[in-house]
């Protein structure tokens, strides 16, 4: 049935009714309006309970599917994905291979199907899991905070193309940098700098006598300095 560039469908294979537009109509097939204009409810298992397929070779650039909050004043979500179950909230693929999950519970992978931590990357597969680029000029950081403040702690990459590790700002004051190993399973300190005093402590937890602290003590198998040329 013809329905001026609209056609239906009720005898369709694997549907009930079929709706199709007519290229030339540049209408939609359905437009519904209201407080709910739609609500679909799967009650059945091993189905969808939406599916949206475009299967057209094309080189166009509109999306499969777009949501769009289209007054200014707007500040209610765009879209909100809500998962009451024990599967996994978002899975995003590209072909066969997942690239993005975010699991129950909220753990996010990116090439990686199992998060196990808040955020796991990368698969083995590229030279480099994360890669920031701070733009021309400008200084691309890790920052780190506590309880949501201001952060204490970063890792840079200044416009001078130095990397930098620091301590920052109020929450960083008097803080010290700590490096550990870890043998046979237990982290064991290296070396500090003392935040408080600028200086680097080898075999103590503070230095405020030199720029260099090394103690050995009469149990440590390593002498205190060693040159050896």
């Amino acid at each position: 049935e013809d329905k001026g560039g609209l056609k239906i469908d009720f005898n369709e294979t694997g549907v009930k009714i079929a709706l199709e537009v007519d290229s030339e109509a540049a209408a939609y097939a359905i437009k519904s309006t209201g407080k709910y204009p739609a609500y679909f409810s799967q009650d059945i298992s091993s189905g969808y309970g939406l599916g949206v397929i475009r299967n057209i070779a094309e080189a166009g650039s509109l999306p499969l599917v777009n949501f769009q909050e289209d007054n200014t004043a707007g500040e209610q979500p765009v879209l909100r994905v809500t998962q009451d179950g024990t599967g996994n909230i978002i899975e995003l693929k590209d072909g066969a291979t997942q690239v993005f999950t975010v699991a129950d519970g909220g753990h996010v992978g990116i090439k990686n199907d199992y998060p196990v931590a808040d955020l796991v990357v990368g698969g083995g597969s590229t030279a480099h899991s994360i890669h920031i680029d701070a733009g021309n000029g400008q200084s691309g950081s890790l920052a780190f905070s506590k309880n949501g403040g201001t952060p204490g702690a970063r890792i840079s990459y200044n416009s001078n193309e130095d990397l930098v590790l620091a301590m920052t700002g109020s929450n960083g004051n008097n803080k010290d940098i700590i490096f550990q190993t870890n043998a046979s399973g237990t982290d064991t300190e290296v070396f500090r700098v003392d935040g408080s005093a600028g200086k680097v402590a080898i075999g103590v937890t503070s230095n405020t006598v030199a720029k260099l602290l090394v103690k050995a003590g009469s149990t440590d198998d390593d002498t205190g300095i060693k040159i050896d040329q």
